[in-house]
């Protein structure tokens, strides 16, 4: 999981997305967030699939949002 993160974060500021290194910190945080509240149920295993990528979306829609009116301001 470390190198998996390492990967994608050295690619994504290679590539200069932003957006997508912060994959890995959703992944990992929702994960250890539910073992550290020991909730196992179905839902919980449901949340912890979907948080991370609906986080994603925000952070991507936030910097599109940044990138807009920096544009605009140019």
């Amino acid at each position: 999981m470390a190198l998996s993160f390492l990967v994608i974060v050295l690619l994504s500021f290679r590539l200069k997305a932003a957006a997508l290194s912060i994959l890995p910190l959703l992944l990992a945080g929702t994960h250890f967030l539910f073992q550290y509240m020991k909730w196992d149920s179905a839902g919980a295993m449901m949340a912890e699939t979907y948080i991370p990528y609906i986080g994603l979306l925000l952070v991507m829609f936030i910097e599109t949002k940044r990138a807009k009116n920096t544009a605009q301001y140019e």
